[in-house]
Protein backbone atom coordinates (compact mmCIF):
# COMPACT_ATOMS: atom_id res chain seq x y z
CA UNK A 1 0.00 0.00 0.00
CA UNK A 2 1.30 3.32 -0.78
CA UNK A 3 -0.18 6.66 0.71
CA UNK A 4 0.53 10.25 -0.12
CA UNK A 5 -0.52 12.76 3.12
CA UNK A 6 -2.46 9.60 4.74
CA UNK A 7 -4.57 9.24 1.72
CA UNK A 8 -4.26 6.13 -0.09
CA UNK A 9 -3.28 6.11 -3.63
CA UNK A 10 -5.36 4.44 -6.20
CA UNK A 11 -4.91 2.48 -9.45
CA UNK A 12 -7.48 2.19 -11.89
CA UNK A 13 -8.64 -1.24 -13.11
CA UNK A 14 -6.71 -0.87 -16.59
CA UNK A 15 -4.14 -0.01 -14.70
CA UNK A 16 -3.95 -2.79 -12.76
CA UNK A 17 -4.88 -5.22 -15.90
CA UNK A 18 -2.01 -4.18 -17.31
CA UNK A 19 0.73 -4.49 -14.91
CA UNK A 20 -0.52 -8.05 -14.60
CA UNK A 21 -0.20 -8.81 -18.41
CA UNK A 22 2.81 -7.74 -18.09
CA UNK A 23 4.00 -10.03 -15.17
CA UNK A 24 2.75 -12.61 -16.65
CA UNK A 25 4.86 -11.80 -19.85
CA UNK A 26 8.18 -11.92 -18.07
CA UNK A 27 7.42 -14.97 -15.74
CA UNK A 28 10.03 -17.30 -16.14
CA UNK A 29 10.74 -21.01 -15.51
CA UNK A 30 13.33 -21.82 -13.26
CA UNK A 31 15.86 -23.93 -15.24
CA UNK A 32 16.41 -26.79 -12.94
CA UNK A 33 13.89 -28.88 -10.97
CA UNK A 34 15.13 -29.95 -7.91
CA UNK A 35 13.63 -33.42 -5.78
CA UNK A 36 13.66 -34.23 -2.59
CA UNK A 37 17.39 -34.95 -1.36
CA UNK A 38 19.51 -33.19 -3.40
CA UNK A 39 22.16 -31.13 -2.84
CA UNK A 40 22.23 -27.60 -3.34
CA UNK A 41 24.37 -24.29 -2.88
CA UNK A 42 22.09 -20.64 -2.64
CA UNK A 43 23.63 -18.24 -5.26
CA UNK A 44 22.70 -15.01 -3.78
CA UNK A 45 20.64 -13.57 -1.09
CA UNK A 46 21.49 -13.41 2.75
CA UNK A 47 22.57 -17.68 2.23
CA UNK A 48 24.54 -17.19 -0.39
CA UNK A 49 27.23 -19.90 -0.55
CA UNK A 50 25.96 -21.76 2.30
CA UNK A 51 24.55 -25.43 0.74
CA UNK A 52 21.49 -27.67 1.87
CA UNK A 53 19.72 -29.87 1.02
CA UNK A 54 15.99 -30.20 -0.51
CA UNK A 55 13.23 -31.58 1.79
CA UNK A 56 10.15 -30.67 0.20
CA UNK A 57 8.51 -29.05 -3.24
CA UNK A 58 6.28 -26.46 -1.79
CA UNK A 59 4.80 -24.56 -4.65
CA UNK A 60 5.59 -25.19 -8.52
CA UNK A 61 8.84 -22.91 -8.42
CA UNK A 62 10.03 -22.83 -4.31
CA UNK A 63 11.34 -25.78 -2.46
CA UNK A 64 11.98 -26.19 1.39
CA UNK A 65 15.92 -26.59 2.23
CA UNK A 66 17.74 -27.84 5.14
CA UNK A 67 20.83 -25.19 6.42
CA UNK A 68 23.17 -25.81 8.86
CA UNK A 69 24.16 -22.55 10.19
CA UNK A 70 25.55 -21.69 14.05
CA UNK A 71 25.46 -25.31 14.38
CA UNK A 72 21.86 -25.91 14.23
CA UNK A 73 19.51 -27.10 11.27
CA UNK A 74 17.42 -24.71 9.87
CA UNK A 75 14.31 -24.81 6.99
CA UNK A 76 14.60 -22.42 4.29
CA UNK A 77 11.95 -21.76 1.68
CA UNK A 78 13.30 -20.49 -1.71
CA UNK A 79 13.07 -19.84 -5.14
CA UNK A 80 14.43 -22.83 -7.05
CA UNK A 81 16.44 -19.51 -8.88
CA UNK A 82 18.20 -18.98 -6.36
CA UNK A 83 19.60 -22.24 -5.81
CA UNK A 84 22.49 -24.57 -7.86
CA UNK A 85 22.85 -28.15 -7.57
CA UNK A 86 25.83 -28.94 -5.65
Amino acid sequence: MVSFGGTLATLRNECISMIQKAEKAVRFEAKERFAVGDRVEFGEGPLEYYEGVVRARSSRDRVVVLVEMMGAERLALVSETRLARV
